[in-house]
């Protein structure tokens, strides 16, 4: 047995192929892990867990029974529920967040990592030529920041993002939108109209 001390996902993992190369060393699992983690009992209400993932901008969950993790609930899981929920017929549109900011693939970490504090963003559509080529979350900007051997003002966007992404219409079922995410573990869908950012759904939203 142990202590519970942080929470790395599959996500994290994947930051690591593309920060080695901005940090020139060896990257620590320490280094990848958020500062605070979210605990509950294996009784708590899924609703008030959501609720309070959604309000704390949490990944995850972990689930704590005796003072030892016994389970974890993520966004994945909450996806999966949700979609349970959402009536057939609702659409992504009505739940997205619209007109979200978005940022050039060249303009520095420094530069987003601003704009994300300063409109208090999680996710950021990234843009090359106007079109959407990946997309930045303030995950990816916090772990270069924990990098002692990283400038965010020497690194460019591009290094940091995610070219995986899901994209979809805004008159989309949100059900179907919803079971993509859980499926393809997914933390947004960027909504297109014609090949114009119009929206962006995201696991907090």
């Amino acid at each position: 047995t142990g202590q519970l001390v942080g929470l790395v996902s599959d996500r994290d993992l994947a930051r690591v192929h593309r920060l080695k190369a901005a940090a020139r060393r060896t990257i620590l699992i320490g280094e990848l892990m958020p500062d605070e983690v979210y605990t509950v009992a294996p009784q708590t209400p899924i609703a008030d867990v959501v609720d309070q993932m959604a309000r704390e901008k949490y990944g995850s969950a972990v689930v704590v029974d005796r003072g030892q993790p016994f389970g974890i609930f993520t966004t994945v899981d909450a996806c999966r529920a949700l979609a349970e929920l959402v009536p057939n017929d609702a659409k992504l549109g009505a739940f997205m967040t619209p007109a979200p900011d978005t940022i050039g693939h060249q303009q520095t970490l420094a530069v987003a990592h601003e704009l994300m504090r300063k409109h208090a963003f999680r996710h950021l559509p990234v843009l090359e030529n106007g079109t959407v080529v990946g997309v930045l979350s303030a995950r990816d900007v916090s772990a270069i920041g924990r990098l002692d051997s990283t400038d965010e003002r020497a690194l460019e966007v591009w290094q940091a993002m995610s070219r995986d992404l899901l994209t979809a219409g805004p008159r989309a079922g949100m059900r179907r939108v919803l079971q993509r995410m859980a499926q393809q573990k997914f933390g947004s869908t960027i909504v297109l109209d014609r090949g114009d950012v119009v929206g962006i759904l995201t696991t907090v939203d």
